[in-house]
């Protein structure tokens, strides 16, 4: 989660295959988020200032090849979230799922629309729950929640914002000002709905709130 923060990729990527003094037996591994998933799923929650660039398979592959790293295999993890590629110095062909440029040109062509579409119904979600007298509670204070908040200007609509990090806790969420608070806050003002942002922990999530006695609606972006 490196590689996706750096302006000057390419030299970047330069500068890692001449650490590798160009042995074939070195082998680099990078993971970084799957821009396909992203553009798929109209994911708006997971655009960032501080990215410079979003990867797919292909176009990070395509990154490696160039700076003379044969790209050995490629997987999706984290529930299809980032994509984990392994390379070392060397050229070989390309893999099948390299080839994916025409597919992501048809999927960007339609994000703003997916986009458009997913912040109409979480913003109506929020609020016609928010304004039937229920309570919506966010898990998560990454940049997840940051961009959910902010990209949706939510503000009163949401009781409180979760987050098991003890040093996020008691700090202020970047532009919409939530006080980020740890789980048990919820005790004393149950929630009604409670919006994951990451759906990895959804079940882990439930388990928190069963632990509490705590029986609310709970989704995943």
């Amino acid at each position: 989660h490196t590689l996706e923060h750096i302006d000057e990729v390419g030299e970047f990527a330069d500068d890692i295959v001449a650490v590798t003094n160009g042995q074939p037996s070195v082998q680099v591994m990078f993971e970084t988020p799957d821009a396909e998933r992203v553009l798929a799923e109209g994911a708006f929650w997971d655009i960032y200032h501080e990215h410079c660039s979003y990867f797919t398979i292909g176009s990070h592959a395509r990154l490696l090849r160039r700076a003379g790293l044969n790209v050995s295999h490629s997987r999706l993890a984290y529930q299809g979230q980032y994509i984990i590629q392994y390379g070392s110095p060397g050229t070989g062909n390309p893999l099948p799922e390299e080839d994916d440029l025409d597919r992501i040109l048809m999927l960007s062509d339609a994000f703003p629309d997916r986009v458009s579409e997913a912040r109409e119904n979480w913003i109506n979600r929020v609020r016609d729950t928010y304004e039937s007298g229920k309570r919506v509670a966010i898990w998560g204070g990454g940049s997840k929640g940051v961009s959910f908040l902010t990209t949706n200007k939510l503000g009163r609509e949401i009781d409180h914002v979760i987050d098991i990090n003890v040093h996020k806790q008691g700090k202020h969420m970047p532009g919409t000002g939530h006080v980020v608070s740890a789980p048990e806050v919820l005790q004393r003002c149950p929630p009604d709905l409670v919006i994951v942002m990451n759906p990895v922990y959804l079940s882990e999530v439930r388990s928190a709130l069963a632990e509490m006695d705590l029986q609310p609606e709970v989704v995943a972006v």
